[in-house]
């Protein structure tokens, strides 16, 4: 999920807000439990919802009740559900990864859970190459979207039509009744791909040149291989050696996080030592009250939070901040050493 759309969510401020998490199961027979799940932290919302409103809620979740019986929805589930629900609509995102079963009805939305599941992947374009054609694909807001790129040829054959498929080996005679041999098909193969990387190469940078996502790359080890010696104008952040069709399309957004998660590691682990030399020098700070303070004041650039965090003060403070433009870095606490647990640098 993109920073926007969660700081959207941290801008509703007008309750009753009801956020819902749940663990669910990709694959029968263990899905079958799901739906009953829910149910039961549907039925807790709305207990909570009836106390602190004192109103009936039954208007409130009917979408969330129609929910519970969608049975083709549940027969396709991913590893977690969140479901957001206020007055005007309720957002439902399907998540992978680990979840906790979570019921919370406040003044704010509970978005912390979704800040892990949104921060690898972002979104990227999925460029897939093979010897002598390619696809583009977009993911954006976990959605995935094939990409036309007009006036870029597809395939090899759109551009050189007059590639002959057939000969292996060709000989002319000359004046002296020599024979020459002309190149083999695999050599004739091999110079053809050279050739055609070297055109999308020139044709894909112009494509990308003005775009802000990264290209993450996939083929057969050969392919992205080749593919990569040629593209100097590609901006390509990572390489998949799977061909992005042997990939179910349900497993592409964990195959990505799997692949990512060293380099966001590495970023997250740098960033942490950014922190802690903005609050040597004074322009941050990890003292829980100070960033209580100023957390809806803007002055809060960036806000770092552990994922051991799970309590309904740091919630606050998340929805706060980003509510006021800044940025959240969550860090997994299995993944990255962070002994302050939270803390802040300032824009000022």
């Amino acid at each position: 999920m993109k920073n926007t759309l969660l700081r959207e969510l941290a801008e509703k401020t007008q309750g009753p807000l009801v956020s819902i998490y749940l663990p669910t199961h990709k694959s029968s027979p263990e899905n079958k439990q799901d739906p009953l799940r829910f149910k039961n932290l549907l039925n807790k919302a709305e207990e909570k919802f009836e106390e602190t409103e004192g109103k009936e809620s039954k208007d409130f979740f009917k979408e969330a009740h129609n929910l519970k019986e969608d049975i083709d929805f549940w027969n396709n589930s991913t590893e977690g559900l969140a479901v957001l629900i206020d007055a005007e609509r309720t957002r439902i995102y399907r998540l992978g990864g680990r979840i906790n079963e979570k019921v919370v009805v406040s003044d704010h939305f509970d978005i912390l859970p979704l800040m892990n599941y949104y921060e690898t992947p972002n979104d990227y374009y999925l460029l897939d190459i093979s010897r002598d054609r390619y696809s583009l694909f977009s993911l954006i807001n976990g959605e995935i979207k094939e990409v036309e790129t007009p006036g870029v040829c597809d395939k090899f054959t759109d551009l050189y039509d007059d590639n002959d498929n057939e000969t292996n080996v060709n000989f002319t005679r000359n004046t002296s009744n020599s024979l020459h041999g002309q190149k083999s098909k695999p050599e004739e193969d091999e110079k053809d791909m050279e050739k055609y990387y070297r055109y999308l190469d020139k044709e894909l940078g112009e494509f990308f040149k003005d775009s802000t996502l990264p290209v993450i790359l996939f083929g057969t080890t050969d392919s992205v291989a080749s593919f990569s010696e040629s593209a100097d104008s590609i901006p390509i952040y990572e390489k998949i050696e799977k061909p992005f069709d042997s990939i179910p399309i349900n497993e592409v957004v964990d195959t990505l996080r799997e692949k990512l998660l060293p380099k966001y590691i590495e970023r997250i682990n740098k960033r942490i030592e950014g922190l802690h030399t903005e609050i040597a020098n004074d322009r941050g700070t990890k003292d829980l009250e100070e960033i209580k303070k100023e957390a809806h004041t803007g002055k809060i650039e960036t806000l770092f939070v552990s994922t051991k965090f799970d309590d309904a003060e740091i919630e606050k403070i998340v929805s706060s901040v980003m509510a006021a433009g800044g940025e959240i870095v969550l860090v997994d606490s299995d993944q990255s050493e962070f002994e302050l647990g939270i803390g802040a640098n300032y824009r000022y």
